[in-house]
């Protein structure tokens, strides 16, 4: 099969034409308020770049000094993607012919004129084609000018016309507004969507709220899609803000409707140096190579700070380069070594002030310490290093390896930093934050809230992202001073600082690279925070030599991470063939070729024409996939195409190696899968990749309490516990034990048991105490596991698992609010808190209704016991149980009315599948007055299926109507008998359809789900329910071993016989009921729409949420008179539904 890899088509090597790269080294900085910056790119008349010596000394003052013309070979990208050779050959040079500027002593080119014909850039954002109310947004923001190199970048040429580009400025340079430019304004002028894409949740967060107020008066549309948020990726939109997995997970959806070229404009991606990140950047890259391929037309921006092979992404993108060194603020870099700082180079600068700070003797280090690597030197110098600008009463951030570490130096600072200027003027302010905290559901940590009234705080993952937002608006709002963070801060949300410190060269247990270096030390000065910037790194004797490379050290080429283990190819080569119409070896090869993976291979290869030696890692992936059952080969075509499990990974966004796994373990479930506790389904819904710390010991002994019930779960789920008692003994597992399917199982129980404990309401102070861990841990497993059960969910509804997905979906909302099912509907208000909630519900509000209704004063009552013992009842005043009653009206007027819509816009798409033609308004007048004068429900589509004329001719009672599709018969329109009829159907030769709905037309030997449809689809359209009388019962019993009914027999079905093995294939692996019996609605009248030229299964979204709904209480009726719901057939329950859905409809 790896063969069919391309055989015969070899590739033709990739020769490039040398171009020139036309860099100007050119001094100068620019400044917001006009000052001269670097000397925009100079254009003769013909409008190519003059680069050369003599045309640069000519600039200025006749002095070449300053400039260099580089000349270098550089190979051009295939010209299979990008745009085409002719409208690049039209435009300047530029791009991968790159005009780079690069700024340097500030004003070293003051005033320097430039040739003759050229014209500065433009700065004024007011005549950059924004729409005004834009232009208004940003003038609120304070943004009215440009930088000097801002507008030149905007006026590289070709970004006008759509070309694609790529720039490099420094932290704090002022990057993003270069791409909001560029983006709001094409999203205006092509009224086209633009999908904005960043490293980080918080930064979503922070860049869509930014953007929303930005557009509001432009009325564009900007949603935010991360792992938790309210919008799904079909929300409409017309700027997406979207982290790398849904930013990947929308072009998906995009490609597989069509829309990608035709509704995307701009493709924008923030610290595009991320490409090469060893756990994410080959999705990054996987994302960008398929709108490079399949969206020639939409226009890539991407920008960095740390990017020193810039080249090479510009060329794999096809885009115009632009690079300069200029920052608003300048960003001095020290070590602190020995009570000195000194510069990257070796040399002293100065040495640290230490005035007014005092030194008690209980922490002050001896002199022969202060050379030393103790934790007391350490302690001098990051006090001091802090006091030196705090004193000043400007902020500082404060690196560190590990959250207690961060929680050591926080609570050390607090103890030891003397009180600032004017500190006592923020204590109540201060203590305004710290009350904030404490009412968060788990509480205040004890130790925060006294660093917190020092204006020092700490930040990790262990707070929750509640009490992380509290702390980082306290700093920004100048009342926290000194906050403490992981490096999780660095890639974070915008917190700018004037000094910051790296208490030690760690990371974790991982020393620190140059990337992540330049990234943390660039918060430091950012603009509008003060007009300088300085990091300084504690180094002690014996780790001085590391630092000091580290600090000097260049930045690391950036090369792809497409091939690293070949999971980033496999997930590639999959989507692709799941996604496009893309099926032959040389197909994805040629998709291939548009990846960094591609471009960075090395040129002058010499190629065979065999593909399998020519592109071992497309073949090796390749290979994969169908050993794993995700692609098959079809041996006369010679193209690939996916399986249903293969189309099911790509539906749940999973690596192919996920996906195998969880393949695994659902397969393991669903023979034996534990109903008499919640734990078995709490487990599959865990991530596998959970990063929450496991206590062995804890464990150990939480696993000797389990009841019965439980244990059993334990076996099924393959958990050793002979590991967990080998753990609790050494403390700790190897990596390699951890990283085996063992180990996982192992993580994965025990944050199914912490997940189980949730949902059961367990107090979080009660639960975080029993199993050790940190709030925060609690919200990100809690918030990973709800996102975990959507893919789930997907996963087994690919493989038609529907039995298996109705079970999962079921947790997806009690996991989003760690609650019990009863409380759901009230945790549904904004502002809602579980503790709230269970005291609402145990004294009568059980719904949101009920609390709209409410006085104010009863839910204050009611709000006032949930407080803390000792806590004031002020901390609950009348106006927040006014909040909460006003929520509550907003959510029930708001879900009546999403109601409305759904059935409005179900009613508008019946009435256009209807082949009738319209009734005047008098006989809808008169239809409305009468309803005996109403056709039977569902008479359009028996009419569309061919059924006779007869079945239309009287009114008859109102009853439930099926069209039952057969395998090897037609379609039947069979509607229920009237109350006390037993008349045969006209022209079918039946006695009824009771006969035609018997137990083994269903389910072969099913006697009880045939019995509990007709009851069910009542119980869900409230229609009469069709039960036959007693003389009738018999037409439910088991059919004789003569065979089916004569109207069964004529129709060519043989399924009738009693233990005769049904005509259509029983589900196999994947679950497939290839020709199952449909007994169907036709989707919203799908047959007449048929009819009528449009395609079956075409409903809008609101019908098919409707009967969704109705399915769901079909099928948990049908289910539980069956007894079994593996025993169902679940698409005849789902559409037995979709017929109820339809036959209450007007």
């Amino acid at each position: 099969g790896v063969a069919a890899l391309g055989v015969g088509t070899p590739v033709p090597n990739r020769l490039r034409p040398t171009r020139i790269a036309d860099t100007l080294a050119v001094g100068g900085a620019a400044a917001r308020g006009g000052d001269a910056g670097p000397v925009p790119n100079r254009l003769g008349p013909a409008g190519i770049a003059d680069t050369s010596a003599d045309a640069a000394a000519a600039w200025v003052d006749g002095s070449p000094r300053g400039f260099a013309a580089l000349t270098e070979s550089r190979p051009a990208r295939p010209q299979a993607i990008g745009r085409p050779r002719a409208a690049a050959a039209s435009a300047p040079p530029s791009g991968a012919e790159a005009v780079g500027v690069e700024a340097r002593s500030e004003g070293s080119l003051r005033g320097a004129p430039g040739p003759r014909g050229s014209s500065p850039p433009e700065r004024s954002l007011s005549k950059l084609g924004l729409p005004d109310a834009v232009v208004e947004a940003y003038a609120a923001k304070g943004i009215r000018e440009l930088y000097e190199w801002q507008g030149e970048c905007l006026a590289t040429p070709g970004v006008d016309e759509g070309r694609n580009l790529v720039y490099c400025a420094p932290t704090s340079g002022g990057k993003t507004i270069v791409s909001e430019i560029l983006m709001l304004r094409r999203v205006a002028a092509l009224k086209k969507r633009a999908i904005f894409v960043l490293p980080f949740v918080s930064i979503v967060m922070e860049k869509t709220k930014y953007l929303q107020d930005i557009c509001q008066g432009g009325k564009m549309v900007v949603k935010g899609f991360y792992g938790g948020s309210l919008d799904g990726i079909r929300e409409k939109f017309d700027v997406a803000v979207c982290t790398i997995e849904k930013a990947n997970a929308l072009v998906n959806l995009l490609i597989q409707e069509g829309a990608l070229a035709e509704t995307l404009c701009t493709f924008v991606v923030d610290e595009l140096h991320l490409v090469g990140d060893g756990s994410r950047g080959y999705l990054l890259e996987v994302t960008l190579s398929k709108v490079l391929y399949l969206a020639k037309d939409v226009q890539v921006l991407g920008m960095s700070a740390t990017l020193p092979n810039v080249n090479d992404i510009a060329r794999w993108t096809n885009a115009a380069l632009y690079q300069t060194g200029y920052r608003p603020v300048p960003l001095s870099e020290f070590v602190l070594l020995n009570g000195q700082l000194m510069n990257t180079d070796g040399s002293v600068a100065r040495k640290l002030s230490s005035e007014d700070l005092p030194a008690p003797p209980s922490w002050a280090p001896s002199p022969a310490a202060a050379s030393s690597a103790g934790p007391d030197a350490s302690n001098l110098a990051l006090v001091a290093a802090t006091w030196e600008v705090t004193r000043e009463g400007h902020s500082v951030l404060v690196f560190c390896s590990s959250k207690v570490k961060c929680e050591k130096a926080a609570d050390l600072l607090a103890q030891r930093l003397p009180a600032a200027p004017g500190e006592e003027n923020r204590l109540a302010a201060r203590q305004v934050v710290v009350d904030a905290i404490r009412q968060q559901s788990g509480g205040s940590d004890a130790l925060l809230a006294r660093a917190l009234l020092r204006g020092v705080a700490f930040h990790h993952s262990g707070l929750t992202t509640q009490e992380r937002g509290i702390i980082e608006r306290g700093y920004r709002e100048g009342l926290v001073v000194v906050i403490c963070a992981t490096s999780t801060l660095a890639a974070g949300v915008n917190l700018p600082a004037r000094r910051v410190i790296f208490q030690t060269p760690f990371m974790g247990n991982a020393f620190l690279d140059s990337t992540q270096y330049k990234q943390m030390a660039g918060r430091a000065g950012r603009a509008g925070q003060g007009v300088l910037g300085e990091s300084v790194m504690i180094a002690n004797t014996r780790s001085s030599k590391q630092i000091f490379e580290l600090v000097g050290k260049t930045l690391p080429r950036v090369s792809s991470a497409l091939g690293n283990d070949q999971r980033g190819l496999k997930r590639l080569l999959l989507e692709v063939l799941s996604i496009t119409k893309l099926g032959s070896g040389h197909d994805l090869i040629h998709f291939c070729d548009c990846t960094l993976l591609s471009n960075q291979k090395p040129d002058g290869r010499q190629l065979t024409g065999d593909p399998v030696k020519d592109h071992p890692e497309i073949a090796e992936a390749v290979q994969w996939l169908m050993t794993h059952d995700m692609v098959r080969l079809d041996d006369r075509t010679q193209s690939y195409s996916v399986t249903p499990l293969g189309r099911a990974v790509c539906a749940s966004s999973l690596e192919p190696q996920q996906g195998y796994l969880l393949f695994q373990e659902l397969q393991r479930a669903r023979p034996c899968i534990s109903l008499d506790t919640d734990l078995h389904i709490c487990y599959l819904v865990t991530p596998p990749d959970g990063q929450i710390p496991v206590d062995w010991a804890i464990f150990s002994n939480v696993l000797k309490h389990l009841s019965p019930a439980e244990r059993r779960v334990v076996e099924r789920t393959g958990v050793r516990l002979d590991l967990v008692s080998r753990a609790e003994f050494q403390g700790r597992l190897p990596a390699a034990t951890l990283a085996s399917l063992d180990g996982v199982r192992l993580v994965r129980f025990f944050s199914s048991l912490v997940l189980w404990g949730l949902l059961h309401e367990v107090p979080p102070p009660q639960l975080l105490q029993r199993f050790g861990l940190g709030r925060g841990h609690l919200q990100q497993l809690q918030q990973s596991a709800a996102a975990f059960t959507q893919t789930v969910a997907v996963f087994c509804g690919k493989l038609q698992w529907h039995g298996l997905e109705a079970l999962i979906i079921s947790f997806q909302q009690r996991l989003t609010f760690g609650v019990r099912q009863e409380l759901v509907p009230l945790m549904q208000i904004p502002g809602m808190d579980c503790i709230v909630a269970r005291t609402l519900y145990e004294q009568g509000f059980t719904t949101p209704v009920g609390i709209a209704g409410a006085r104010s004063l009863e839910i204050l009552r009611v709000l006032r016991r949930t407080l803390p013992p000792g806590f004031p009842s002020a901390a609950f005043p009348e106006e927040r149980a006014e909040l909460l009653i006003e929520a509550a009206k907003k959510l029930s007027k708001d879900s009546a009315k999403d109601k409305r819509k759904r059935v409005q816009e179900a009613r508008k798409e019946l009435r256009e599948g209807l082949s009738e033609p319209p009734r005047t308004e008098p006989t809808q007048k008169r239809a409305r007055a009468n309803p005996a004068e109403r056709p039977p429900p569902g008479a359009a589509a028996i009419a569309g299926a061919g059924a006779p004329p007869s079945l239309l001719a009287a009114p008859e009672a109102p009853r439930a109507t099926f069209v039952i599709s057969f395998p090897r018969g037609r379609a039947h329109g069979l509607p229920g008998p009237p109350t006390g009829a037993s008349a045969p159907v006209p022209g079918h030769g039946m006695s009824g359809w009771p006969q035609a709905t018997s137990a083994t037309s269903l389910q072969s030997g099913h006697t009880g789900f045939a019995t509990a449809l007709p009851q069910a689809v009542s119980n869900v359209s409230g229609a009469a329910p069709a039960v036959p009388r007693a003389p009738q019962a018999h037409a439910f019993a088991p059919v004789p071993s003569g065979g089916a009914p004569a109207g069964l027999r004529g129709s060519g079905s043989t399924f009738g016989q009693v233990g005769a093995a049904p005509p259509w294939p029983m589900p196999g692996r994947f679950g497939r009921e290839q020709e199952a019996p449909q007994v169907v609605a036709q989707q919203g009248a799908a047959t007449t729409l048929a009819a009528r030229g449009r395609p079956p299964g075409s409903p809008s979204s609101a019908v098919q949420e409707a009967l969704r709904s109705s399915a769901r209480e079909a099928f948990r009726a049908i289910t539980t008179a069956a007894g079994h719901a593996a025993d169902v057939p679940q698409r005849s329950v789902t559409n037995a539904a979709s017929a109820a859905a339809v036959a209450r409809a007007p």
